[in-house]
């Protein structure tokens, strides 16, 4: 029955594994093409970490898709996402430390792209970063996209190498933002990232008393805190040379409530697909068995073996969470690490010699660990704050002797809310 139960979860894992790869992110906007064109309906949103090259666009949930270049259209709005055709100058060269020479030249290159929009209004700040190019951010000023001058080389001062910053688009910027008369003493703490250039555009807003017509929200971790209840099917095999008593015995599988806390954390720019979860979870086992070794009928010795095993344990999982509709499919992979906090482990020994009874207790499980460790794999179903998931666990029980294997497995049913986000 275990082997069908573990059949059917690995099964199941694969079935749910199989179409992420073609599974859509179709959420609500609209696109204005070359011919002024707008046109409503649905774009597949990826929440980039690069901006995107195409975009594909459904007008309904079930139609097909169009794909669009920057060739085809002029702006692309979508989750509080705005992308602008654009052609602009873009620096190809890497920023990196370990990347500099000597040459205080940047490599550029002329590209047709969509730029992301992270401030509008009179005063707008763009970004972009292809897979290739190191970040890049632009002005847009007398209907041109002009390109904020950051660069870093290396150069050779009383015989020592050091890094030197060309720090230009600090000047573009006092000059874009002149009207604000303190804006100057603000760029001397304002960095060449997204950040802190959207800091300076803000602050030049507030500074005029006027509103940006849109700001891009900033990348959030968010963090969820949730409960988690369900019950345990755990089931105990020993293999070795030795204890024979537990080599040999069928320890019938143990039902238990299982229950605990979750803490998850949302990465950013993966549209919420991907996650680090924490469970720290109650779960326990007991179970029992008897064992006869005989050399006669009037010559045998009868092991009661009794295992209980309460336990804390703090899962560490990554998480991977694919939009269906209205649904998601969840599946996690990770490792667990349970603590032993109370349990029992019992031998009785009974010895029948033609008639003579002799009667002795010990520990089943010699030196038995109290840490035990284990792979876990997950899958299952959530909507709203609710999801369900079916999981194994495998780990390495209680036996830490290299003549005795320890194996315990579990399968959960586990249900979670979470309560709260920050």
């Amino acid at each position: 029955m275990v082997s069908h139960i573990k059949n059917i979860f690995l099964l199941a894992l694969l079935l749910l594994v199989l179409p992420l790869g073609a599974q859509l992110n179709l959420v609500p906007g609209y696109v204005v093409t070359t011919q002024s064109d707008t046109l409503t309906g649905f774009i597949d949103f990826r929440d980039w970490k690069h901006n995107p090259q195409k975009l594909a666009f459904s007008a309904t949930l079930d139609g097909s898709l169009t794909h669009f270049s920057p060739h085809d259209i002029v702006l692309a709005v979508m989750a509080q996402e705005r992308f602008y055709s654009a052609e602009v100058s873009v620096v190809t060269d890497s920023r990196a430390t370990s990347a500099l020479d000597n040459n205080d030249q940047q490599t550029t290159t002329h590209r047709r792209v969509f730029l992301q929009q992270l401030v509008g209004g009179d005063r707008s700040l763009y970004y972009l970063k292809h897979t290739d190019t190191p970040e890049n951010f632009y002005i847009r000023q007398e209907g041109r996209y002009d390109l904020l001058v950051y660069n870093r080389y290396l150069a050779t001062e009383n015989g020592r190498q050091a890094v030197v910053e060309n720090k230009r688009y600090l000047g573009q910027l006092s000059h874009y933002l002149q009207a604000c008369p303190d804006i100057s003493t603000y760029l001397e703490r304002t960095r060449y990232t997204a950040l802190s250039l959207q800091g300076a555009i803000e602050k030049y807003y507030a500074c005029m008393g006027a509103e940006p017509s849109f700001v891009r929200p900033p990348d959030r971790s968010p963090l969820h805190w949730g409960l988690v209840l369900g019950g345990s099917y755990t089931w105990l095999t020993f293999q070795g040379s030795e204890f024979d008593y537990l080599i040999a015995s069928d320890f019938p599988h143990a039902q238990h409530l299982t229950f605990g806390l979750l803490a998850e954390l949302r990465m950013p720019r993966k549209a919420g697909k991907w996650s680090f979860a924490n469970e720290l979870l109650y779960t326990a086992y007991e179970t029992s068995t008897t064992y006869r070794e005989a050399e006669n009928d009037q010559y045998y010795t009868n092991y009661h073996a009794h295992l209980k095993g309460i336990y804390l344990k703090l899962n560490s999982l990554i998480r991977y969470r694919q939009p269906v509709g209205a649904w998601a499919l969840v599946m996690d992979v990770g490792m667990s690490n349970g603590f032993r906090v109370a349990g029992t482990n019992t031998l009785k020994r009974d010895q029948h010699i033609y008639g003579t009874n002799r009667t002795n207790e010990g520990e089943a499980v010699p030196d038995a660990r109290a840490h035990e460790q284990g792979l876990v794999l997950s899958a299952g179903l959530s909507r709203g704050d609710v999801q369900v998931q079916m999981r194994y666990e495998l780990a390495n029980g209680m036996s830490v002797h290299n003549h005795l294997k320890s194996r315990v497995q579990r399968i959960y049913l586990l249900a979670t809310y979470r309560f709260s986000a920050n």
